[in-house]
């Protein structure tokens, strides 16, 4: 949901979130997705992420 958020926010040119479970179900929880419109985000076509430790952080200028 703060990946949601976040992409709605953030000006994806300057940051982009890294969130996500280790262990991600198979889809997105259907009262997260109304709770996320009520909020005005959209999560209904988001894709689902791992989390890998080897991930490497982005320079941002």
């Amino acid at each position: 949901m703060a990946a949601g958020f976040f992409n709605q926010l953030a000006d994806p040119t300057r940051a982009r979130p890294i969130s996500a479970g280790t262990q991600p179900a198979d889809r997105i929880h259907p009262v997260v997705i109304e709770a996320m419109q009520e909020g005005g985000v959209d999560l209904s076509r988001s894709p689902l992420e791992v989390f890998h430790n080897s991930a490497e952080p982005r320079n941002v200028p």
